[in-house]
């Protein structure tokens, strides 16, 4: 951590101050919020129709789901991640919506 912090001093890079692990600016959660959506929902219709569900099988079904995600998802969350830390700005560090 001291090194990327005197590497940021000796480029004049500025850096917020801001929890590296904060939700509201990792992308990830609302990515997984969807893939979690979408496993349930075929786990769901699997037990209702009352098929055996075995581990590979659940792999599958997130493997699955996880292929079907549309491209534009992805690209999406990232872009969305400026707007946040404006949004996050003007509450003075306090959460939001996302």
């Amino acid at each position: 951590m001291r090194l990327t912090r005197k590497f940021f001093v000796m480029n004049n890079i500025s850096v917020i101050d801001w929890p590296a692990n904060s939700p509201d600016l990792n992308p990830i959660e609302n990515l997984w919020a969807i893939l979690k959506g979408k496993v349930e929902k075929k786990v769901n219709d699997w037990i209702r129709e009352k098929k055996i569900l075995s581990a590979d099988i659940f792999q599958g079904i997130i493997r699955q789901e996880w292929d079907n995600i549309n491209q534009n998802v992805f690209f999406n969350l990232a872009d969305s991640i400026s707007g946040q830390i404006n949004e996050i700005i003007e509450k003075k560090g306090l959460s939001i919506n996302y």
